[in-house]
């Protein structure tokens, strides 16, 4: 067996971790904000036991790091998902990455040697054996994990990273910790992850002077369009940044699907639209000229996340952003409240061009 750490995959098995309740969540006992993990001393050994994101009740995968683990520059990483990539960069860990799934979309530079290793959803097993990675570290997409099959018979550990599935920005921050523990950046993480949350929190809780601004993200796509509910990733990052936002009160903990009709109708005075995929103001026009029905698209006050991003396709908003979101919060602050910081440059939201 790999002197990389010891992996036992145990599906279904109940959870014996203290929990918390925050914000009507679940949490751990040991954890902040993250829903999908502990992290736990046993004998000479870190455990962490990772929650199954359709179940919180259910472990479904322990990870034990045993003292002689593989760590630091000696180890051997895959990814499959670019927010995997975003962690390691952050604890400096970047140059392990021997390959990583849908390159393209990786907006974290890469040494030219890191090959593709194709989607999650159809990976390139080859690939990933050529590379010959100590971990995988895997998202988990569907309770039958068909990828997690093939490594586990190819002997080829692997570690989830769930953090997508994270309702709150820090609970996806917080997975920062384990990438630390796996790759021996411990400390590391967790000062990193600590001065995020004081600056994420100490934002959130700056009082707003006068009438709050509202916002609405998204764009129709194919006759429908999706808007956050209140407990979503966005929906927390609107309420942080102080907004009024039309679903603030649905906890429904998922996209809202709306015809355009209804999304015309529910936005038409909002101050700020934010999250659109369009380029331009024209963009917009050409999908749809009801578009400019919209207050925010008439004032100007139109933004996508695009600031930082490759011509193939990789984002940082989904990068560094998922580290840093106190980074997107600020963002979205200053084009609520632009007085609040007049000398700040946006780092992530890159306003539409006529």
């Amino acid at each position: 067996m790999r002197q990389t750490l010891l992996i036992i995959i145990a599906c279904a098995i109940c959870a014996c971790t203290h929990v918390r309740e925050q914000n009507n969540q679940s949490v751990p006992e040991g954890n902040r904000y993250a829903r999908g993990f502990v992290l736990r001393d046993s004998a000479d050994c870190r455990i962490a036991d990772i929650y199954s994101p359709w179940n919180k009740e259910l472990i479904m995968q322990h990870v034990v790091f045993t003292p002689d683990r593989k760590r630091g520059a000696d180890l051997r990483l895959a990814t499959t998902s670019c927010t995997q990539v975003g962690m390691l960069d952050a604890v400096g860990m970047a140059g392990c990455i021997v390959g990583a799934g849908t390159r393209e979309l990786v907006y974290t530079p890469l040494s030219d040697d890191v090959p593709d290793l194709g989607a999650d959803m159809s990976p390139k097993y080859e690939q990933i054996v050529d590379v010959k990675p100590d971990i995988v570290l895997m998202v988990s997409y569907a309770e039958d994990n068909a990828m997690a099959r093939q490594l586990e018979r190819l002997g080829i550990p692997y570690v989830y990273i769930n953090e997508w599935m994270e309702q709150h920005p820090l609970g996806r921050a917080e997975w920062i910790r384990l990438v630390g523990i796996l790759t021996g950046c411990e400390q590391q993480a967790d000062s990193i992850f600590r001065q995020v949350c004081a600056a994420y929190e100490a934002l959130a809780n700056q009082p707003i002077a006068g009438e709050k601004r509202t916002i609405f993200s998204g764009q129709d796509f194919r006759g429908t369009w999706y808007v956050p509910s209140g407990d979503t990733y966005m929906g927390q990052l609107f309420r942080d940044a102080g907004a009024r936002y039309k679903y603030e009160d649905d906890l429904r903990g998922q996209s809202i699907p709306l015809t355009l009709e209804q999304a015309l109708l529910d936005f038409s005075e909002a101050d700020v639209w934010v999250g659109c995929t369009a380029p331009s103001k024209e963009a917009l026009l050409l999908i749809d000229e009801r578009h400019s029905w919209l207050k925010a698209f008439r004032t100007g006050e139109v933004y996508n996340f695009y600031r930082r991003s490759t011509p193939s396709g990789g984002n940082d908003f989904w990068e560094s952003g998922v580290v840093h979101p106190e980074e997107i919060l600020m963002d979205l602050r200053q084009l609520l409240y632009p007085e609040q910081m007049p000398n700040r440059e946006l780092r992530f939201a890159l306003k539409l061009s006529n």
